[in-house]
């Protein structure tokens, strides 16, 4: 009898072992940013369909990439931008490029520039003199930033007058006058913005068309800010945009990414209207994207796929 319970003991526990929980892994951006608060809310829907997603703070765009792309993490956030420069770079870099793939389109990122009425910043030209926030080393903001400024001026982010930091700080220093201005990439009504009282003497900095590099003009797409956006904003400004997605590693486990995509897919206004982070509508915009090239995983494909039929 002691032996049948025994052996009892031992099939259950190996049973349970080959049946445990596959989790996935998504590296997100600062904890008080957009992509760490989407990636939260995107974890409670998961959780609440029966998968686990461990949701890890990161530097934000470029970081994210190259920890998807070596396997570090199953899932994050990229700018477009950053996936494709990455491409056109050696070793590591490019290799993460390859590796990320789009699993669901999130909003239009906007570029804020974020000035101190009292700073004299009158046009991006500015940038050049001005006491400047740039955002931290690993973050699509620092790397966009570093794009524009050198193909417009010949700028080197460790310019004295560059200050590289966490954005929030950035922030929060251009209301209180220690810097000039800073630089910000996230999608519109971002909170790190939001937060900012209407009686703050800042305000946004327009672009016109002239100002995206010649040569970036089919990655930026210049749209406006409505006035009222932010409480401090007075007056609408025209900015550059750029795509960003929810990536994946190319070899993430099959059965685990089908539960999130389908989880995904299935909730998409709901995860439009509760993160400020996904896009509307996703499976159309997937249908644009995909025909003009975008490489999306083949788990997204399939889903994409399976329910046209």
């Amino acid at each position: 009898m002691k032996k049948l319970s025994l052996l009892i003991l031992l099939v259950s526990f190996f049973a349970c072992k080959g049946k445990q929980e596959v989790h996935l892994s998504l590296v997100s951006g600062d904890p008080n940013g957009n992509y760490h608060r989407g990636a939260q809310i995107l974890q409670k829907f998961a959780a609440k369909n029966g998968l686990n997603i461990d949701v890890k703070v990161s530097d934000g765009s470029f970081d994210n990439v190259l920890k998807v792309g070596k396997g570090e993490a199953n899932l994050g956030f990229s700018q477009m931008d950053v996936l494709i420069y990455f491409d056109y770079l050696e070793g590591e870099y490019r290799e993460a490029s390859k590796n990320s793939l789009a699993i669901a389109p999130i909003e239009l990122e906007y570029f804020h520039i974020l000035v101190n009425n009292k700073s004299g910043f009158k046009s991006l030209d500015d940038i050049k003199t001005k006491k400047f926030g740039i955002g931290s080393s690993r973050s699509g903001t620092q790397f966009t930033f570093g794009v524009i400024s050198n193909l417009l001026y010949k700028l080197d982010v460790k310019s004295p007058n560059l200050v590289p930091g966490d954005e929030e700080e950035a922030i929060k220093k251009v209301v209180s006058g220690e810097l000039d201005g800073a630089f910000l990439v996230s999608t519109v009504g971002t909170n790190l913005l939001a937060t900012i009282p209407a009686d703050a003497d800042v305000r946004l900095l327009s672009y016109d068309k002239k100002e995206i590099p010649k040569n970036l003009e089919n990655y930026y797409s210049t749209y406006p800010i409505s006035a009222g956006t932010y409480a401090f904003q007075k007056e609408a400004v025209n900015v550059p945009t750029v795509l960003s997605f929810l990536i994946a590693n190319n070899n993430t486990p099959t059965e685990p990414l089908q539960k999130l995509v389908k989880i995904f897919y299935e909730n998409e206004d709901q995860l439009d209207k509760d993160t400020n982070l996904f896009s509307q509508n996703a499976s159309e915009v997937y249908e644009r994207l995909f025909a003009a090239g975008i490489p999306y995983h083949p788990v997204v494909v399939e889903y994409m796929r399976s329910k046209k039929n």
